[in-house]
């Protein structure tokens, strides 16, 4: 029997426990050097000797010289732009909504007014089912049920918000998606835990992701299909 992939909700849990045993290396490191480094160039050197002397492997050197830059990456270069964002309407139906969930695959949807001027709020996919037993108890039809009951608040960030801030502020508000916006406080795209985390630890796939060995298509021998956002 083929063995299923792990959820993108399990390789968060195992990435946030591959930042906690960074920082745990970290602090290793720190008691077998007699100094501590003062700026992120000492530090690179540090880890790269704590590498050469095995105290750690070359995956966790790589995981933390990704580390090192975290702090300096601002939301605008890892969000998803508003261009490519999957959002729902306040007025679509829920056929059109369960329609939305099974083809992109998504949990959280951000929710646009009825002219899709003003984004009022986000859709998670897991409330619709809540409803669902409910409203098959008492012989409603679920089409009666108005998204505008299971919309959530959600925060808006800046684009320059340095991604560590904000990874913080998921953690605390114990939120997984943000929207974006501009200096005109427009809404510019998206960012979700998930964006930020592989900043660190690279890619987090799951069975749904189009695999990069078929971004990049070949039909014939001078004719090729190349996925837009590769």
């Amino acid at each position: 029997m083929k063995e299923e992939p792990p959820s993108t909700e399990a390789q968060l849990v195992s990435k946030l426990g591959i930042f906690k045993r960074i920082r745990n290396n970290l602090r290793e490191i720190y008691r077998k050097i007699s100094f501590k480094p003062v700026n992120q160039n000492e530090l690179a050197s540090v880890l790269k000797e704590a590498e050469e002397n095995n105290i750690i492997d070359k995956d966790v050197l790589e995981m933390m010289e990704e580390t090192i830059e975290f702090a300096s990456i601002p939301v605008r270069d890892v969000m998803v732009p508003r261009s490519q964002m999957i959002s729902i309407n306040e007025v679509d139906s829920i056929d059109e909504l369960i329609d939305k969930v099974v083809k992109s695959s998504h949990s959280r949807f951000p929710v646009f007014n009825e002219d899709e001027s003003k984004i009022i709020g986000i859709f998670l996919a897991k409330d619709l089912l809540k409803f669902a037993p409910g409203l098959i108890k008492e012989g409603l039809d679920i089409s009666a049920l108005n998204i505008q009951e299971i919309v959530r608040p959600v925060n808006h960030i800046p684009e320059s918000k340095k991604i560590n801030v904000l990874l913080d502020e998921f953690k605390s508000n114990r939120s997984h998606m943000a929207l974006v916006v501009d200096e005109f406080g427009e809404v510019s795209g998206l960012v979700t835990i998930e964006d930020v985390l592989e900043e660190i630890v690279g890619e987090i796939e799951d069975e749904t992701d189009i695999g990069e060995e078929t971004k990049i298509i070949q039909k014939s021998e001078i004719e090729f299909v190349v996925n837009a956002i590769t």
